[in-house]
């Protein structure tokens, strides 16, 4: 356990850092998006019913291959508020937010695995020709998305908040926080088409949220607890087993 100059010990951990990296290999599948045959999803606004199937036409294995990678990997955001939480409690530092914003955390990732199935079902009628059907999908998917920064912004806000409550951690870090998360919370305010420019504007305010996580992943990484390092114990003459320690979770 390292101490901070100023600052208590933290109380590290392996699981904020991997959840960060975990939810961050949702990039795999916006990257890779183009080879599995999406090259863009959700009609634009005033798009033609024509153009919006026509997004979807052709996708439907790749969107299903997405959707199948994203409920995996988005879970890592929730990964990362559990091991923020399990953190401050070790340091010490607990606060009944982090459960909160735990709980909101799971609501937006479970809203998000579902949009994306939404969004691979609309792909998948639109092999059958199914206009209707895929632009009432397409709708539904492109009006819950914006709730999906509501609810995440809100808990990255409770989460930064009880992070600056501990005293543990740097100004900037807590301030990076607080800029994403309550840019993520206005989001879904701004989802009307006539706020399209605002939103565009918004759409930039995760990136503050991507480094806050980062950040505080490798805070608590660098002071998770060291494998110690077993001595080489003598086997009792009666046969016995060596005692061995059991290594610290993540």
């Amino acid at each position: 356990m390292k101490t901070t100059k100023g600052r208590p010990p933290i109380a590290g951990n392996r699981m904020a850092l991997a959840g960060a990296v975990l939810y961050l290999l949702e990039w795999v599948a916006i990257f890779g998006s183009g080879l599995v045959g999406v090259e863009m999803i959700g009609g634009e606004i005033g798009a033609s019913p024509q153009e919006v199937v026509a997004t979807y036409a052709g996708s439907e294995n790749g969107m299903a291959l997405i959707a199948g990678w994203m409920c995996l990997v988005l879970t890592g955001r929730v990964l990362l508020l559990v091991g923020l939480r399990a953190g401050l409690r070790d340091s010490g530092r607990d606060h009944p937010l982090m459960g909160f914003a735990v709980s909101i955390m799971t609501i937006s990732v479970a809203l998000e695995i579902a949009i994306t199935a939404i969004y691979a079902g609309a792909a998948t009628l639109a092999a059958d020709s199914s206009e209707q059907a895929v632009l009432a999908l397409d709708r539904a998917g492109t009006a819950l998305y914006p709730m999906v920064y509501g609810s995440a912004g809100l808990s990255v806000l409770c989460a930064a908040w009880c992070l600056s409550r501990s005293g543990l951690f740097p100004v900037a870090l807590n301030v990076l926080g607080f800029i994403g998360g309550a840019g993520m919370v206005l989001i879904p305010f701004f989802a009307a088409p006539a706020f399209n420019a605002v939103l565009i504007v918004l759409g930039f305010i995760p990136l503050f949220v991507w480094v806050w996580m980062i950040w505080a992943g490798i805070l608590f990484w660098r002071n998770a607890p060291s494998r110690a390092v077993e001595p080489v114990d003598a086997v009792n003459m009666s046969g016995g087993r060596r005692n061995r320690s059991k290594p610290p979770l993540l």
